[in-house]
């Protein structure tokens, strides 16, 4: 919503998703070793990719999700 409403009309979209991105793969580094510590994730591979799934899941949702709901947008736009 900061990004929508400030970051996009200040610095273009391209600068935006620069700036977000660290943030974003941060925040996805932090949940991923907190998972990690608090789970016991199987070395088998159906346990990974499901482990995989959800992190991708975790991703998606927010950057698809926000938009759609903050400002209206449909999934094509």
């Amino acid at each position: 919503m900061i990004g929508i409403l400030f970051v996009i009309p200040a610095l273009g979209e391209t600068k935006a998703v620069m700036l977000e991105l660290p943030v974003i793969l941060g925040w996805s580094w932090l949940v991923c070793g907190c998972l990690l510590r608090s789970l016991v994730v199987p070395s088998g591979q159906t346990a990974r990719l499901i482990m995989g799934l959800t992190a991708f899941l975790q991703l998606m949702i927010p950057e698809l999700g926000v938009p759609v709901l903050v400002g209206g947008q449909l999934l094509r736009d």
